[in-house]
């Protein structure tokens, strides 16, 4: 399905209005009121682009700006900002992959070291491979992850990296993309679940195009590897996110807790719609899965619900069936929604 206008609540097709529960756009940032007058001004005063490379000899202030907000905001010591996330996830891989030796395992194709594949096998399983092992003494390993498997919606413990031997260097490269904004404590993201040993660094990287709301890419991380990226080529010969939409964010910094708590409100809401209805869900994520595949998926689209359902990131992967909940519904949308999903379900029990 292909439509016009890019969907929030509600989408038009084939001539009839379906409620929309997909997408990544958690928080409703780009519909909401505050954030398209900001955006509205930032693009009158910055225009719509700057193509120059961040190391042009003109540079602009913003992105400095940003970064540093970002830093703050997320509790890393640096950041870096890209125009997307996958350059980001692409520059955190190669530049840690300098000096530590890349140990992948459940990661986005952007967290993907030259010569790496994905970890055949369940997260578990990849702990446990790597739990337990013994390191080379004085070398330096990286591991590679997503925060969480937000499609088979399986929550990762990362405390197993406390316990790595002590006479190795260790490096934790973690893709919070779909979390940051929304997960953790005031939705800080994954940083919190990453232990911290003095043998261990940590570096999170994320898409700024989900909950934020902005077209970009970040690396949280430590001042030694922000000024290795920043030396790298992919940050070099790269151009940098709109100005318009660091300038947006930065205006609308209080927005986020606001949206972040509608969202939470819908979420539990919603979940007490459903209670004893079979689901799957991360805690703290607005994802909620259901058995059922395409034909649930079908069966909802004819009730006029649109779920979302592909396969990911490889199109051999399985699709689940997902209910993706953002702060722009209103508990009737979650009411009729739940009413809808139990019906459904019901007829093919």
């Amino acid at each position: 399905m292909e439509v016009n206008i890019a969907p929030q609540k509600v989408v038009e097709f084939g001539g009839k209005t379906y409620r929309y529960f997909a997408g990544t756009s958690y928080l409703g940032i780009s519909q909401h009121p505050k954030f398209r007058h900001e955006l509205q001004h930032a693009f009158a005063v910055q225009g719509t682009n700057y193509g120059s490379s961040r190391i042009g000899n003109i540079g602009l202030a913003v992105y400095g700006k940003l970064e540093k907000a970002l830093a703050k905001r997320f509790g890393s010591e640096d950041c870096v900002t890209f125009s997307s996330g996958f350059l980001a996830g692409m520059a955190a891989s190669r530049a840690v992959s300098e000096t530590y030796f890349p140990v992948r395992g459940k990661s986005h194709p952007a967290l993907a070291p030259v010569g790496t594949e994905p970890f055949e096998g369940t997260y578990e399983e990849w702990r446990e491979t790597y739990a337990g092992k013994s390191y080379t003494e004085g070398k330096g390993y990286a591991f590679f992850s997503d925060s969480y498997d937000p499609f088979g919606l399986e929550e990762y413990d990362f405390g197993w990296f406390a316990k790595l031997t002590p006479n190795s260097d260790f490096f934790a490269v973690i893709d919070d993309s779909h979390g940051i904004g929304v997960y953790g404590p005031r939705g800080n993201g994954v940083l919190h679940k990453i232990p911290q040993a003095e043998n261990l660094r940590t570096a999170i990287v994320a898409s700024l195009n989900k909950a934020l709301g902005v077209p970009g890419g970040a690396v949280l991380c430590d001042k030694d590897l922000a000024e290795t990226i920043r030396h790298g080529d992919i940050y070099r010969t790269s151009s940098p996110l709109s100005p318009a939409y660091a300038s947006a964010y930065l205006a609308c910094e209080d927005l986020y807790p606001r949206q972040r708590k509608s969202l939470q409100e819908n979420v539990s809401f919603f979940l007490r719609q459903i209670e004893g209805l079979p689901h799957k869900m991360v805690h703290g994520m607005p994802m909620i899965g259901f058995d059922g595949g395409i034909e649930l998926l079908e069966d909802m689209k004819q009730r006029g619900f649109l779920l979302s359902c592909f396969p990911y990131p490889e199109p051999t992967a399985q699709p689940n069936v997902r209910a993706v909940i953002n702060a722009l519904h209103s508990f009737g949308d979650l009411t009729e929604l739940a009413k809808a999903l139990k019906l459904s379900l019901a007829e093919k029990a």
